[in-house]
């Protein structure tokens, strides 16, 4: 059975742009993953990628398309959202430099960072 995945990225200087607070940044990127696990997509643990769990991922990500129209701003600040097959997936990370790669969510350092007093 082929593993299908959804990566996406979000605009998060937009979010800052457009006057929004750390909180409501997260409150949308929540938004969205609420919605993409409620489409049985499941979070890899260190990648913003969700992989489909379900019996039909390709009609799920259908379905995940539609719902996420109805989140607030999750249109307005989406500006990458890919679908893909994935046979799999290996992190490089150790035969570069002896670590693994990190287990942060990167989305979240991204509005942590771009939200912190010291970011202009």
């Amino acid at each position: 059975m082929d593993t299908w995945a959804i990566a996406y990225d979000l605009d998060v200087m937009g979010m800052k742009c457009a006057k929004l607070t750390q909180k409501q940044a997260t409150e949308i990127y929540d938004e969205i993953k609420k919605t993409l696990v409620h489409n049985n997509f499941a979070q890899l643990k260190q990648l913003n990628i969700y992989v489909g769990e379900g019996k039909n991922p390709l009609s799920d990500a259908f379905q995940l398309c539609a719902e996420l129209k109805s989140v607030p701003n999750a249109v307005r600040f989406i500006h990458r959202l890919h679908l893909f097959r994935i046979e799999d997936l290996n992190d490089l990370l150790p035969m570069v430099s002896c670590k693994a790669s990190s287990g942060k969510d990167p989305i979240l350092e991204e509005i942590e960072a771009v939200f912190s007093p010291a970011c202009p």
